[in-house]
């Protein structure tokens, strides 16, 4: 796995637009939103007071800034940022809870202690106005602030078309149902509960599900006429005895409803009948002999056996273990405390399979076999579960859980894993919410008050028995990576150069040279920078670029490359790809740690050589570029790689043209592509991301940087030292070297 720079986030405000083009997150009264691809910063919106909520419109223009404390929202648009803007104010009512309709030009505004419910119309600045809709049961666990979507006592249809909402009249319960175009009331119906606690549409809006409190188990399915199709009560009469139901969750198909009740059992309704097909219990012991699932027990590990630094960064403390048996600790909920933490509270369904958490056991999550309805696999945590998600990519079978620790945990039917996130900051990462771009393969990490962090690109490829990013693993097809030594300036113009990456809506702004530096110092950086980014993007195709396959180093039928080192191929030779491929970076490794070539103290010059070197480095490692575009860019796509390579590529693209590393000709094999994806307007030439627009997007002090020039200077009386090029300069693994 690859992540992105830690960012400032509050409360754990940060989602994906639904569309998955953008990324929105809030710092203080500061709405960000970046791009999802390079996590380039677009737009800064800075509202009245603290943001307490943000929601993004269904089609991902609009977004809702929710100040409850204020009693206002905030309304801003992607589409025109400069002039449309919307606040609305509450006033005396107080505001609870921010919803957008689905036409994502209405939103829903409820009142403090579900006074009312406003329907603001934005398209004609008109109000409706709903009274008493009914409170949805409280809990002051974290998975009602982290894993209910909306308000359960508040539903949309699918298509958009109809609303339901529950509400409180004369000690009785009334569902009310209005048509979301006018928002005109259609009908009314009493439902057969002591105390509604719930209701939810299914996906195909055929069926809306009512539950009750947990003083009885009943669960009631309405037609959208009105009708009553079903009243679910569990056979058992023990059951009637004990709490109703926890949770309800419908399959993404509406054909089977998921009820998790107090008694820690799971009962699975069909579409057709309406009967409880499954009943799936959560036994805290399971003997080998008894069971046909894997078990997985998360198990400390001693990491002095991880001896590569590289590994280092990632590795975990802790691993699976498949175990024989197991006994789960139950725990016992306090009987003098309201909403007891009893039963099933989490249900998700997956594309074939259904993961649960019982609150009685809050460190195991169960996983069911939809098509088998059986038990497929269990995770027993060292910590308890906070948050549970599987990935929405139709061909992926993945769940992604976290603990509240500084690790992500991965469930396949292949096995499991464990991913430490590497934390920049100086206080520990507690990651508390774990979710997946709406078109999957892509996670985002939070933690509740402190930072975000964004995991990039994560497709298939097997990891140990595990389907994995290729793009993102360090593994054997990977070179160490070249690092600069902190507080070097080096190291300086590289976060710099990183920073404006990410900061700047244009990537031609990111590779300007920064007023006050020396271009040769910048053009070295970006060579080390290039050199570690084609090695990652090679060692994403290498297993299927061979010599049987790539016979000789070339860019499409027009063009081949001979190699030629001055040293051991003195003359210009044939080779296939592979070998080419592995001779160039040996020799750009080789290039960049001598000392000579690339001085790593200030006090000693760039020799004169230094232009035309850099000018034969970035050529040939834009010949990767042209093999991989022209041979292997259905293997870039088949992983989900293509948004990151092309990102890459633009990267590079602007930088050489910037500075006129490479020649024209050289250029030609990619010249159509180039003309498509290389098409960001030229910036003024005197106009640069200042050090506040890059600390902003960074979440950092406003003048942090700005001492840079004086730094430079000191440097140079202080003859201090600049870092070298990689942590250990000529020190490869075996590994890395025969298998790149």
């Amino acid at each position: 796995m690859n992540f992105s720079e830690l960012y400032t986030c509050s409360s754990s405000l940060c989602s994906y637009s639904p569309n998955g083009y953008y990324l929105g997150r809030c710092s203080g009264n500061r709405l960000f939103v970046q791009g999802s691809d390079a996590l380039q910063l677009l737009h800064v919106f800075s509202n009245e007071q603290v943001v307490t909520e943000v929601e993004w419109s269904p089609d991902s223009m609009l977004i809702v800034c929710a100040q409850k404390k204020a009693g206002i929202v905030q309304i801003w648009s992607l589409n025109d940022p400069g002039s449309w803007k919307c606040k609305i104010d509450t006033g005396c009512v107080g505001l609870e809870k921010t919803l957008w309709a689905p036409d994502s030009r209405s939103v829903l505004l409820i009142s403090k202690f579900y006074l009312r419910l406003d329907i603001w119309c934005l398209w004609n600045k008109s109000v409706v106005h709903i009274d008493h809709p009914k409170k949805p049961r409280s809990s002051d666990d974290d998975w009602s602030k982290h894993n209910v979507v909306g308000v359960s006592t508040i539903s949309f249809t699918a298509d958009g078309k109809y609303l339901a909402i529950a509400r409180r009249e004369k000690c009785k319960d009334i569902v009310s149902i209005y048509q979301c175009q006018s928002w005109e009331y259609v009908k009314s119906f009493q439902a057969d509960t002591i105390n509604l606690a719930g209701l939810n549409w299914a996906p195909d809006a055929s069926t809306l599900c009512v539950w009750d409190c947990n003083l009885a188990y009943k669960c009631l399915l309405y037609s959208p006429s009105g009708a009553l199709l079903r009243s679910f009560s569990p056979e058992d009469p023990s059951v009637q005895c004990h709490l109703g139901i926890r949770c309800v969750q419908w399959s993404p198909d509406s054909k089977l409803l998921a009820i998790g009740g107090y008694d820690q059992k799971v009962r699975l309704l069909n579409h057709l009948t309406w009967q409880e097909i499954v009943g799936w219990t959560h036994s805290k012991t399971m003997a080998e002999k008894t069971r046909t699932c894997a078990v997985y027990q998360e198990r400390p590990l001693n990491l002095e056996s991880i001896v590569h630094d590289d590994f280092r960064d990632t590795a975990t403390d802790t691993a699976y273990a498949v175990v024989s048996s197991f006994e789960i600790q139950n725990t016992k909920p306090d009987p003098s405390k309201p909403n007891p933490k009893i039963g099933v509270v989490m249900m998700a369904f997956g594309s074939q399979h259904l993961a649960t958490l019982n609150e009685n056991m809050p460190h195991a999550i169960w996983v069911w076999n939809l098509a088998t309805l059986s038990l497929k696999a269990v995770l027993l945590q060292l910590e308890p579960v906070r948050c549970c998600t599987w990935d929405p990519h139709p061909s992926e079978t993945r769940l992604a859980l976290c603990t509240g620790t500084d690790k992500i945990y991965f469930w396949t039917p292949q096995g499991c894993i464990s991913v430490r996130v590497p934390n920049q900051a100086s206080s520990s990462l507690s990651i508390g919410q774990v979710s997946w771009h709406p078109a999957g393969g892509t996670l985002l990490f939070s933690s509740r008050d402190t930072v975000l962090i964004s995991g990039v690109s994560m497709a298939g490829v097997s990891l140990g028995g595990f389907t994995f990013s290729e793009f993102f693993k360090k593994g054997k097809t990977f070179r160490p990576k070249k690092k600069f030594v902190p507080g070097t300036l080096k190291y300086s113009l590289h976060k710099q150069a990183q920073a404006s990456l990410n900061a700047g809506k244009n990537l031609r702004y990111a590779v300007r040279l920064p007023p006050g530096e020396d271009l040769n110092d910048w053009i070295a950086v970006h060579v080390v920078d290039f050199f570690n980014r084609i090695n990652l993007i090679y060692g994403t195709v290498c297993d299927y670029c061979l010599v049987e396959s790539c016979p000789i180093m070339s860019g499409g039928q027009k063009f081949e490359y001979l190699w030629c080192d001055g040293v051991k191929f003195k003359k210009p030779v044939r080779l296939p790809a592979p070998k080419y491929i592995s001779f160039l970076m040996d020799w750009i490794e080789d290039q960049i740690n001598n000392e000579e070539l690339f001085p790593v103290r200030v006090d000693v010059p760039f020799p004169k050589s230094f232009g035309s070197l850099s000018r034969k480095i970035l050529t040939r490692l834009f010949r990767v570029f042209v093999h991989v575009y022209i041979h292997h860019f259905d293997r870039i796509i088949s992983i989900g790689a293509e948004p990151h390579v092309n990102t890459c590529y633009k990267h590079f693209y602007y930088f050489i043209t910037e500075f006129d590393l490479v020649s024209a000709k050289e250029l030609e094999p990619l010249k159509d592509m180039t003309a498509r994806i290389c098409n960001d307007p030229v910036p003024p030439p005197d106009e640069m991301i200042s050090y506040e627009e890059i600390n902003l997007a960074l979440g950092l002090p406003h003048d942090f940087g700005l001492n840079h020039q004086k730094l430079q200077a000191t440097a140079s009386a202080a003859a201090r030292s600049r870092s070298p090029h990689m942590a250990a300069a000529s020190t490869r693994s075996p590994q890395h070297v025969s298998s790149r």
